[in-house]
């Protein structure tokens, strides 16, 4: 699922968009924020650049920024 989203922002430019200073604009890059489940709550951390990680890699570091976010070490 979270490969289909980056593939498909990067498809829709539109749709990876911020409106910002009375304008809006696009982004080239794709970053994808996931919620992980702490003890106390809830983290939203970022793997910066996921259009460029093959669903391989992005897996591959979904699972490491979990990792990371559950032990406190981000």
């Amino acid at each position: 699922v979270s490969r289909a989203a980056v593939l498909a922002l990067g498809e829709h430019k539109e749709m990876n968009s911020a409106y910002i200073d009375d304008a809006i604009h696009q982004f080239e890059h794709v970053h994808l924020g996931m919620a992980v489940a702490l003890e106390k709550g809830l983290i939203v951390p970022a793997i910066r650049f996921a259009n460029n990680l093959s669903l391989v890699e992005l897996s591959k570091e979904i699972k490491n920024v979990a990792q990371k976010a559950r032990a406190g070490s981000l």
